[in-house]
């Protein structure tokens, strides 16, 4: 038999405890570009992948695989990292309170309805080291109105009763792993605008950091 049908075989004896549930698609190729094809015309698909991981194959994926599907209207993705053991219980979003970030907001809320959310926002203040005596008072005001802004996000979002608003000053890649080991959180969210390239992902190279370094299962959704 062909690759492809050995392939098939196997996903049809993984899912047969299940039967009809599942529809096994089989192909070789660009996986991007055949799985764009799949999904088209599908309301609000989600795709489930495995790891994002840096390296020889990283850059490619990013660049490819990810980066075809994430131009599709409504498109989300989760990455699972890990073996999962039960439902998402605690969501952390990484925003930069964008327009971007409402739509994965909203989406992880359809998806994980009773799951508890917290929104982090990483700041930093321009020429921070020049400043002396000032240098508190320019964290401390850069931060209030931060958190101003972060409430104003989830009111718009009709959440700000029921999510829990972080802003910190750091790179946010770094506090959203410091978050994950400390605190912990089941899944990262980011947003993207999906207009095509990788970069672009809501904070640019700080999301693609988060997309390969960052230890826990992640959903990315384009607005």
């Amino acid at each position: 038999p062909s690759d492809l049908d050995l392939a098939r075989r196997r996903l049809e004896r993984e899912f047969a405890s299940t039967p009809g549930r599942w529809e096994v698609d089989v192909a070789e190729g660009a996986a991007g570009d055949h799985l764009a094809g799949v999904l088209q015309g599908l309301e609000s698909p989600l795709v489930v992948t495995g790891p994002v991981r840096t390296g020889a194959m990283g850059p490619a994926v990013l660049g490819s695989t990810v980066d075809r599907l994430l131009r599709l209207p409504g498109m989300a993705m989760l990455m699972v990292n890990e073996r999962v053991n039960r439902p998402y219980r605690r969501l952390l979003l990484a925003s930069d309170f964008s327009e971007a970030c409402h739509g994965a907001l909203r989406r992880a809320r359809a998806l994980f309805p009773d799951a508890t959310i917290t929104v982090l926002h990483g700041y930093a203040v321009p020429m921070l080291g020049l400043l002396d005596t000032t240098r508190d008072q320019a964290l401390a005001d850069t931060a209030a109105a931060l958190r101003e802004q972060g409430r104003a996000f989830l009111r718009e979002a009709g959440l700000d009763d029921r999510v829990r608003l972080l802003v910190e000053h750091g790179d946010p890649a770094r506090l959203v792993q410091q978050y994950v080991d400390s605190v912990g959180a089941d899944l990262v969210v980011l947003g993207t605008h999906g207009r095509g390239a990788i970069h672009e992902l809501v904070v640019g190279s700080v999301a693609r950091r988060m997309l390969t370094s960052v230890r826990a299962d992640m959903l990315v959704a384009r607005s």
